[in-house]
This record gives C-alpha cells, structure tokens and sequence, in this order.
C-alpha cells in the first residue's frame, strides 16, 4: 500500500494479463507483474490498484466460472476505490473464447457499457477519470494448445476488436494503447505473457503519467 496521503489512485481493472498468470494457474512474483513495475516508475504519487481476475469478461457471464462478469465488479471496485484519478481498463480477450461464439460488436458494446455507467457515475460527484483503454495483445497461435478455449477465429476477433476499441476511445475522450500491435501471447500456452512482455507494459503506460 502506498502511505503517501496524497498519492492519487490508478485502477488496473482487466483479466489474467493484469493478474499476472505465469502458468497453470500460478501468477508470477508480485515483482514480474506490469502493475508492479508501473508503480515502481511513476512513483509514490501514484497508487497503483491491481485489480486482475482469470478469465475476466466486459459484460459476459460465464457458467463455467463464476464471478467473471467484469461490469458488476467494475462498479463495486470503483466506488470502493473512490475517487478513482486513472483508470487503466484492458478486457476482451476472454470475450473471444470460442464457446461465447461473441461478435466483436458485442464485445465492445461490453467496454462502451462500462463506460457509460462510469461517466454518469463520476458526473453525479463532480469527479474526473483518466481513461486508458487497452486492446490486449494479440493470441499467438503458434502455441496454442490442443485444449484451449480459443482459435484463430479469437485472434481475428482480437485484430477487428482493437480497431474499434480505437474509435471508441475517440469517441469518449479516453486514451488509447494498442498491444494487439505491439505484443503476443508468450510460448507457454500463446494467450499469457512472458515478463519481458510485462516490463514492456509497464514502459508504454508510463508515458500516460508524465
């Protein structure tokens, strides 16, 4: 926790990326995570929340895993982390799990919902939000594994899904960081990231708190 009185809070709210998942279920050392390593470059007159959860979804519930619906927590989350300075938002790829057979329409009607209820929240307090959204990064199908609950067809969704997300920050005056551009899933499963991949995040956010 950061002690400084003063320090304004950024919101990290996302999936297993943000979690920091290693592999098998094990997240790395609090150390390999972006989040970590952000708070570690901008500083304590930042408090940096890590709010990850495994197969986190925008709006989408999910039978096989409970609690995963990303809205209902979002709008708890805010208001127990009130008043929230930045909000760094990046959901979507578990939308594109191959059993939600979900358009990429719907997936950002899932971010714009969020959105929504976030300004009209704000605006009842007078209160102003930094937005950052986040495409992930692309899934790297080389390194797939026969089980996974994603395909090429979620990669496409992905690629399609961050040229809206774009436009959707145009529309609501967020800010926009585009890994689908810039990094893949790392060879241990082709969805989760290496800590190089982790150190990267942390390097492209930074210049949002400057």
């Amino acid at each position: 926790m950061n002690i400084n009185p003063k320090a304004k809070t950024v919101l990290c709210f996302g999936d297993s990326l943000t979690w920091g998942h290693f592999h098998s279920g094990i997240r790395f050392e609090q150390g390999d995570r972006w989040t970590y390593m952000l708070q570690e470059i901008i500083g304590n007159d930042f408090n940096v929340v890590e709010e990850g959860l495994r197969s986190r979804t925008t709006n989408l519930d999910d039978t096989d895993s409970l609690d995963r619906n990303g809205l209902p927590y979002f709008r708890a989350c805010v208001e127990s982390n009130d008043p929230v300075h930045t909000l760094v938002y990046m959901l979507g790829t578990n939308d594109t799990k191959k059993k939600f057979n979900r358009s990429v329409d719907l997936i950002l009607s899932g971010v714009k919902e969020t959105l929504v209820w976030l300004k009209d929240f704000n605006s009842k307090r007078e209160v102003v939000t930094k937005i950052i959204l986040i495409a992930p990064p692309q899934i790297n199908i080389e390194f797939l594994k026969t089980e996974s609950s994603f395909d090429s067809t979620s990669n496409e969704k992905l690629i399609t899904f961050a040229k809206g997300l774009s436009q959707v920050a145009i529309e609501n005056g967020c800010d926009f960081l585009d890994l689908s551009e810039k990094l893949k899933g790392a060879e241990n499963d082709g969805i989760h990231l290496a800590v190089e991949d982790n150190k990267k995040i942390a390097e492209l956010l930074t210049g949002y708190f400057k």
